[in-house]
């Protein structure tokens, strides 16, 4: 999932993915809906937060 997203956002919020520094990745199980939160970090640009429903398999 994470190269995915990773893809994803190349040429959207950022250039390439081989720019990024550092990842905080978790997982967490929970009985509600799929999804996959990323929060961003562009240091002075502050904290941007991302959020999206998935698809069930």
């Amino acid at each position: 999932m994470i190269k995915g997203i990773k893809d994803g956002c190349n040429k959207v919020i950022w250039h390439d993915d081989s720019q990024i520094v550092e990842m905080n990745v978790r997982k967490f199980y929970s009985e509600q809906r799929r999804r996959a939160e990323v929060r961003l970090n562009g240091g002075n640009k502050g904290v941007r937060k991302l959020e999206g429903g998935l698809s069930p398999p």
